[in-house]
């Protein structure tokens, strides 16, 4: 299959900036899950930074995750090697889905009985649809990207043979598809609104893989005028439909163009959360709902202590996995948990 560009001479082993990059993209899912909407702690200037997140930090993160798809050459695996590949998807996303999804809605009904819990699951049978079908109450939302990257790691290496290696050409399917999702209001039930709305942003990942070299020398002339133009559109929130797609597609050459330079592949914290980011995107909402449980009964969350209140939920999102992670790892009889977080 011919390609429009021959893949960058880089190294296969993991690329700092991809690192530091995954590291910045999971401290804004963290902070996007600090509080929900019409929760203990809400502020003004809170849900307002936590919308305009929301316009692009999951297709930024769905873009990392295409780059490394196509950077390990898994766009490329028809056959025996797709079977293969189904499997190990499958165990790489899929369990840690469903145990995760579990430990989250068994975790919410016992929770119940000590406080206010958002997205309660009344009983367990009735959380178990709620995840399955997509319901505006979905209990394990926070994770629904493990589920859309295993059908996308599933159908992109068809896709790409069907293109005979035209990505672009993929790259404007997707593209259309997105915007089609957005127009028709597609529902979002079984997932299908995020597994269209998405695809476009994990194809595009693919494209700069396959373009670095390319991307490089635009990024480092022209990155300052793009951020700005991605703050503007970003500050204005998601109040027009296709927000999520023009603030995430402008979402990354301002982030990805940031971690290239030397200030933030040298950051110890983009480093270290990276490093953890499966662990703190699978535990971050079951260890600030333990936080929150526990301040609301000591301490109230507005005035005064209402950025304590953030910043304590901030910390536990980020520590608390990172410290079970390693946990985990040492204890024989959970041992085999741990590939799952690393």
């Amino acid at each position: 299959m011919a390609q429009e560009h021959p893949a960058p001479r880089q190294s296969r082993e993991r690329l700092l900036h991809i690192d530091v990059a995954k590291g910045l993209g999971m401290l804004l899912v963290v902070y996007g899950h600090l509080v929900q909407a019409a929760s203990p702690g809400e502020t003004a200037w809170y849900a307002t930074t936590r919308d305009i997140i929301y316009t692009f930090h999951m297709p930024f993160f769905l873009y990392l995750s295409g780059y490394v798809f196509f950077l390990t050459n898994a766009h490329l695996r028809i056959g025996a090697a797709w079977r293969s590949l189904v499997a190990s998807r499958a165990d790489r996303l899929l369990v840690p889905f469903v145990f995760f999804g579990l430990v989250i809605i068994v975790g919410k009904a016992l929770a119940a009985q000590f406080g206010e819990v958002h997205e309660g699951v009344g009983s367990i049978p009735a959380g178990l649809w709620r995840v399955l079908s997509n319901t505006p109450d979905n209990p394990t939302i926070s994770i629904w990207y493990l589920l859309v990257l295993f059908v996308y790691s599933l159908v992109t290496p068809f896709l790409f043979a069907g293109f005979r290696g035209r990505l672009a050409w993929l790259v404007g399917l997707a593209l259309i598809v997105s915007m089609g999702a957005e127009y028709f209001a597609v529902t979002e039930r079984f997932y299908l609104a995020r597994l269209l709305r998405y695809y476009v942003f994990f194809v595009a990942g693919g494209w700069a893989w396959l373009h670095w070299d390319w991307c490089v020398a635009r990024l480092k002339r022209w990155w300052l005028p793009l951020t700005l133009l991605f703050a503007a559109a970003a500050s204005q929130g998601p109040w027009h439909p296709f927000a999520l797609l023009y603030c995430g597609l402008l979402s990354i050459p301002a982030l990805h163009g940031a971690m290239l330079f030397p200030i933030a592949q040298r950051s110890r914290l983009l480093r270290v959360v990276g490093a953890n980011s499966m662990a703190i995107y699978l535990m971050n909402t079951i260890f600030i709902g333990v936080a929150k449980l526990v301040w609301l009964r000591w301490f109230p969350a507005d005035g005064g202590w209402n950025a304590p209140f953030l910043a304590v939920l901030m910390v536990a999102g980020v520590i608390g996995p990172i410290v079970a992670r390693a946990i985990i790892v040492r204890v024989p009889i959970i041992r085999r948990v741990g590939k799952y977080i690393a």
